[in-house]
């Protein structure tokens, strides 16, 4: 039977050179498309034409006559 206490890592440490530098070139490809949007215009939408308030649907009620007073005693 194996003793699990004897159990040593590799000779090789860890190098994390290439998980940086993919995350550093990561980050660097994100805030290129930011900046490319920014100055493209894509978050400064442009105004858009008022419409005339003749070709607005109608949100009102229909206008229904007062009811009849009730009569007096």
């Amino acid at each position: 039977m194996s003793d699990l206490r004897a159990i040593h890592a590799s000779g090789t440490g860890t190098n994390n050179t290439g998980k940086i530098a993919g995350a550093i070139i990561v980050a660097l490809g994100v805030c290129a498309v930011a900046l490319y949007g920014y100055h493209a215009g894509m978050w400064n939408a442009s105004p858009r034409e008022p419409v005339p308030y003749s070709d607005l649907p109608s949100t009102s009620l229909p206008v229904i006559d007062a009811p009849a007073k009730a009569p007096q005693r």
